[in-house]
């Protein structure tokens, strides 16, 4: 029998376990870095036996966490020095962006950096808001027109895929800072959406950022020009992933008001240690 056949063969127990072993091609083991392939298999292990997404930082010392934030914040510095310098950025530029970026970073749980450092291959600048829309797939740009968002209206974006991470090198130190965490956390929730994903996650988005409106009037609201009021972000509203993202954003800008007017959302983190 080819090995495909004897694969099937022993799903319908019509093998052994050895007799399928014997034919059964080899396992090619890939050299990968040794401290982030452990990190990544107790990651794994716990999503798979324990409660989704409810990773504890103890499986790295603090020495070992210090070691990983500080590699995020050189990557950063590294992965965007070249383009940050094709697009014209002055040295102060910069060191402005990298600044912004260890801040967001500083904000951190150690459990937070270390998913965002386990799901962040490449980091890069852009030159402009239009450069950020045209990097974006075509099946984003279309989902973002729905919701009134044009070119311009977009500051960064991270694709699971590939696990890079694309900002826009033009915004001020305030605004930049802004953008780092909302799209590290897109980082942090990974390419199967571990967090945003989860049934907690959803019922306090649901409760606390959507307010309990239906799609299709969240839909209609995000396709006119009224003035909404909305409780965190229009953006906010588009996805449960958009929402996680956001609210990671107004936990590093403001985490008194991410507790106070959003404690659904707040427990949620704080249960799955990404909270600092």
């Amino acid at each position: 029998r080819t090995w495909e056949e004897m694969r099937n063969a022993r799903q319908s127990r019509e093998v052994s376990e050895s007799e399928y072993q014997a034919i059964a091609p080899p396992v090619v083991k890939p050299q990968v870095n040794a401290k982030k392939s452990l990190i990544t298999a107790m990651i794994l292990a716990e999503q798979t036996y324990g409660e989704l997404g409810d990773i504890r930082a103890g499986y790295i010392t603090k020495n070992e966490s210090s070691v990983v934030r500080d590699k995020l914040k050189s990557k950063f510095k590294s992965d965007t020095e070249f383009a940050a310098t094709m697009i014209g950025a002055t040295p102060f530029d910069q060191d402005s962006y990298s600044n912004q970026f260890a801040s967001v970073i500083d904000s951190m749980s150690d459990t937070a950096v270390k998913h965002a450092y386990l799901n962040l291959q490449t980091m890069e600048v852009n030159g402009s808001l239009d450069e950020i829309w045209s990097g974006l797939e075509l099946a984003t740009r279309l989902s973002l027109i729905d919701q009134g968002v044009r070119s311009g209206g977009v500051g960064g974006y991270y694709t699971a895929r590939s696990g890079t991470m694309v900002v826009d090198g033009g915004y001020d130190d305030t605004t930049a800072s802004d953008v780092y965490a909302h799209e590290i956390a897109h980082a942090i929730d990974g390419p199967a959406s571990i967090f945003s994903r989860s049934e907690e996650w959803n019922d306090a988005y649901a409760e606390e950022i959507l307010e309990h409106a239906s799609p299709a009037v969240i839909q209609h609201l995000l396709a006119s020009d009224e003035d909404v009021p909305w409780r965190l972000s229009a953006y906010a509203t588009s996805s449960p992933s958009e929402g996680f993202a956001e609210y990671h954003r107004l936990f590093v800008k403001d985490p008194e008001k991410a507790k106070s007017d959003f404690p659904k959302c707040w427990d949620f983190l704080e249960k799955r240690g990404l909270v600092k």
